[in-house]
């Protein structure tokens, strides 16, 4: 096994990341320590208390959500992130209190970005298909280089 100055550790010519490095240091020393997920999802922790008091859900049903939509983001379809704290859970603001709720209400797991941009356009749908198809549009033509010398005028876009 060798090791940089960097106390990098490689394993037969392999860079071994540190989340990997220390689950594999633990196999190494003969125990076998809760993964992070395990210790966020423990009775009494953090994730624990935030889950129930804000959303009503226990552990078990966060996991749940997260296997059914096979760990992507129900909005985009991109793979959600391994920090369960850059994943937020998407309700229907217009049920709950703020920051709250509940079974009813609840709409997936989603990135922290996807999230704020569907709130930004209010969760509106139609709304948000507008945007997309000026935006289409827009690209469309701005990756069409106009001919040298012409220039690009707002009437182009629309």
């Amino acid at each position: 096994m060798l090791t940089d100055s960097r106390s990098t550790l490689y394993r037969a010519g392999q860079l071994v990341e540190p989340v990997e490095r220390k689950a594999f240091m633990q196999v190494r020393r003969g125990r076998v320590e809760p993964t992070l997920v395990e210790r966020r999802l423990a009775p009494g922790s953090q994730l624990v208390k935030i889950l129930r008091y804000y959303h009503g859900m226990r552990p078990e049903q966060w996991e749940a959500m997260f296997q059914e939509q096979g760990g992507n983001c129900y909005l985009c379809e991109r793979p959600l992130p391994v920090n369960r704290n850059r994943i937020v859970i998407d309700h229907d603001h217009g049920c709950c209190p703020p920051q709250r709720s509940c079974g009813y209400c609840r709409r997936g797991l989603a990135h922290t970005a996807c999230n704020t941009g569907i709130g930004a356009f209010d969760d509106d749908p139609e709304l948000i298909r507008r945007v997309a198809a000026n935006l289409a549009r827009a690209v469309k033509l701005t990756r069409t280089k106009p001919a040298q010398g012409e220039l690009l005028t707002s009437g182009d876009i629309a």
